[in-house]
């Protein structure tokens, strides 16, 4: 937000996009929010892409996932280290 008068404030903007991401700006606060856990296992064809896919935001946790599949954490665990590694179990 900038205080001023619409010169002002068009005059920062421009500055603003010329200038590269910055970098005192936590990455978790400069990509979108995730959808929520609903939707984002709707997008997936299977339970453990949509375990996968959900872990990889950064969003959820291990139990947060576990809790809203009805599975254990360690579950959870094992589909995101097996889609890492390649195996399918």
């Amino acid at each position: 937000m900038f205080l001023g008068d619409d010169h002002f404030v068009q005059q920062v903007q421009q500055k603003i996009k010329a200038l590269p991401e910055d970098l005192n700006i936590p990455k978790t606060q400069r990509r979108p929010p995730a959808l929520p856990l609903k939707k984002a296992a709707q997008a997936h064809a299977n339970r453990n892409e949509a375990i996968v896919a959900i872990y990889a935001t950064g969003e959820y946790s291990y139990s947060q996932i576990a809790a809203f599949f009805d599975v254990h954490f360690t579950t959870v665990g094992k589909v995101v280290r097996g889609a890492k590694t390649g195996s399918r179990k």
